[in-house]
């Protein structure tokens, strides 16, 4: 992970720090030293979620099923609650619809799409990753403005806190 990290541009000490983290995320701190390739597949696709936490990506295509029935689920919930990450946007595939049927899953995770396996094509998937790209953007230019907001009302705050503070002084 601390590779891939330094591929992706970070410096080798926050690479280090991110890698760390992801490995904890998705529970593999214990198989740390352990190479990849002896990995089992359920751990690698943890090792691969790990990679998606590290980058911040904008777009997480998901199965539903992957080591278990409701992995995918389980990936959704621990994205938006325990990392807290509402900026990406998540698309969820699946080869077996009945595991988890699409209204309950679009009422219950905070997902941008569900898509069965056997209508994914090219271009669909293409459209599919299009509209959760844009959807991210807006989902970024809505944090960035608010935060500018935040930042821009406490800078016209303490100004005018001074200009009271001094008037009442005066007076």
């Amino acid at each position: 992970l601390v590779h891939y990290a330094r591929l992706r541009g970070l410096e080798r000490c926050p690479a280090e720090a991110r890698a760390r983290h992801a490995l904890r995320e998705v529970g593999l701190s214990a198989s740390a030293d352990r190479r990849a390739g002896d990995y089992s597949k359920g751990m690698r696709q943890r090792l691969g979620f790990a990679q998606a936490i590290l980058c911040e990506p904008a777009v997480l295509l998901l199965d539903v099923v992957m080591e278990h029935e409701r992995a995918g689920l389980n990936v959704v919930r621990a994205v938006r609650e325990e990392l807290g990450n509402t900026q990406v946007r998540i698309i969820l595939r699946t080869g077996q619809p009945g595991h988890a049927p699409e209204y309950e899953v679009m009422a219950r995770y905070a997902i941008d799409g569900y898509e069965a396996k056997t209508e994914l094509t090219a271009r669909r998937l293409t459209t599919v990753v299009t509209a959760a790209l844009r959807a991210y953007d807006r989902v970024s230019a809505n944090r960035a403005k608010s935060q500018f907001l935040a930042n821009m009302s406490h800078e016209l705050l303490t100004p005018m806190h001074a200009i009271l503070s001094f008037v009442q002084m005066a007076q």
